[in-house]
């Protein structure tokens, strides 16, 4: 049990993607070792024991053949049924957490991806690229800065509904 939870979350559970995809893997890798570390931290070799079997039996469930489906899932029933509620919610703030850094990772690979796909120019969506189509169109440069100066710009967060 000690090497399976030095394994951590940090290793992630999707199965074979292309090369392009590897600085993604890594990036999950490296924040999934970072909440392992701060889980261990906080709830100790045991509390972290506990959420890294349960993952792992989650991963059995979720890849495994017809046999093992079932038998995972009888496991994860008897794992989760037989926590104290203290640990239940162990289990799932470190499952959200993992899964907010997934998508944070997904997040940062996507703008990657969007700047090698851009090449020199820069990305379709930036402020950068905005700019350059308004110089192309002709908008002048001097009017522009000075509408800037005047003009009020408010950020304005929203989350989306799925979101964790």
């Amino acid at each position: 049990m000690r090497r399976a939870a030095l394994q951590t979350m940090s290793q992630p559970t999707t199965a074979a993607a292309p090369a392009e995809h590897e600085q993604l893997r890594e990036d999950i890798r490296l924040l999934g070792g970072v909440l392992g570390r701060v889980l261990r931290e906080q709830k100790g070799e045991e509390g972290y024991a506990c959420i890294e079997t349960v993952r792992q039996t989650a991963v059995r469930f979720r890849r495994g053949k017809d046999t093992e489906v079932a038998a995972a899932r009888a496991e994860l029933e008897r794992l989760l049924n037989s926590l104290p509620i203290e640990r239940v919610l162990d289990v799932v703030r470190a499952f959200s957490y993992f899964l907010q850094f997934v998508n944070l990772c997904e997040d940062a690979h996507a703008a990657r991806q969007l700047r090698e796909q851009a090449g020199a120019r820069p990305a379709p969506g930036t402020l950068a690229r905005t700019l350059e189509a308004l110089h192309r169109a002709g908008v002048d440069g001097a009017a522009l800065l000075a509408w800037s100066g005047r003009a009020q710009i408010c950020p304005v967060l929203t989350a989306h509904p799925t979101e964790v």
